[in-house]
């Protein structure tokens, strides 16, 4: 074996011996375009939802080390037989508010991720339709979209006649 050629393991899995294998075939603004399947264009950075919250907020808690020994020690406040308190955890409402704290923090920025979040998908643009532009919304862009994006800036208010609109090609 030559030192140039390349060995089946050195080659991309996705490359294959059929030449019809190694293009990527992408369609712009034909109907063909929604035979692919890809991901959506809607951005998400927030860490929590409504239904996993409490659960991951109690994980990331815990694993801490400070918070872990201050739960270690309330469970072991609950045992008569080795507790000065009689089985009474008094550790527990400081570890309470403690936990209670540092998930409403945690909230308050989540919500603000949220919100960002919710605007940055609502930011308009425009697509190239059929033959003319089309009003639409970030989190609507496919792949392959032709899109005119305008300047931050612009966002809110129109661009001046004098404003060259950039088109972009979402891939």
């Amino acid at each position: 074996m030559a030192s140039g050629e390349r060995t089946p393991s050195m080659m991309s899995p996705r490359r294959s011996s059929s030449k019809l294998d190694e293009y990527r075939i992408v369609h712009f603004n034909t109907p063909r375009a929604g035979e692919h399947k890809f991901c959506s264009n809607e951005i998400r950075t927030s860490l929590y939802s409504w239904w996993n919250f409490v659960p991951k907020i109690l994980f990331e808690e815990f694993s801490k080390l400070p918070y872990f020994y201050f739960l270690f020690m309330t469970v072991l406040q609950c045992i008569p037989a080795v507790s000065n308190t009689s089985g009474f955890p008094t550790l527990a409402p400081i570890l309470t508010l403690m936990v209670c704290a540092s998930a409403a923090l945690k909230l308050v920025e989540d919500r603000a991720r949220h919100r960002a979040d919710k605007e940055a998908n609502n930011s308009p643009t425009q697509c190239k339709g059929d033959a003319s532009l089309r009003d639409s919304v970030w989190k609507d862009i496919k792949v392959c979209d032709v899109s005119a994006s305008l300047a931050p800036s612009s966002l809110h208010h129109p661009p001046p006649p004098s404003t060259a609109t950039t088109f972009k090609i979402i891939m």
